[in-house]
């Protein structure tokens, strides 16, 4: 099932996720996690992945991939050194973002789980949010006392 995002909004509940089709306000699938409370949802915007990530104890952090066609979770990913707080998908679903408590963003391959990049913030204040430019290539993240980052991926085409 293929779908554009805006066909399948989200909501989150305790230990699921809900997925409903617009057209007829039905749930069309429930997103069930491993453990402990939903903190983030994202959606790729060719609405076939899904990101989200869970309040659990003792094991390190993940980002949990799930693919919304076979209704699997694909892979977590477990690079973050600190709570994850915000993830989200590039412009053409190819990449996403995480950031997380130490103020690491990291970029990453949400089909591989392959490490793109690490960029290290060195704030006190770790990172709370990360949002994708629409043009691709700039993240903008921001920490808990409002300091708003634009991190500039890759340069301009031609330049």
């Amino acid at each position: 099932m293929a779908a554009a995002a805006g066909d399948f909004p989200a909501g989150y509940g305790h230990t699921f996720v809900k997925l409903w089709d617009v057209k007829t306000g039905k749930v069309v699938r429930i997103v069930a996690g491993p453990c402990g409370a939903f903190t983030f949802v994202a959606f790729s915007p060719d609405g076939k992945l899904l990101l989200t990530q869970q309040e659990w104890g003792g094991e390190k952090p993940g980002i949990f991939v799930h693919n919304i066609q076979t209704d699997k979770t694909d892979r977590v990913y477990k690079l973050h050194a600190a709570q994850p707080f915000a993830a989200a998908f590039s412009p053409d679903s190819r990449l996403a973002a995480s950031c997380d408590g130490n103020g690491d963003v990291h970029v990453w391959d949400p089909l591989t789980g392959q490490n793109k990049r690490v960029i290290v913030l060195n704030t006190q204040w770790g990172t709370k949010q990360v949002f994708w430019a629409p043009d691709g290539r700039h993240l903008i993240v921001w920490n808990e006392i409002g300091t708003v980052y634009i991190l500039r991926l890759a340069p301009a085409p031609g330049g």
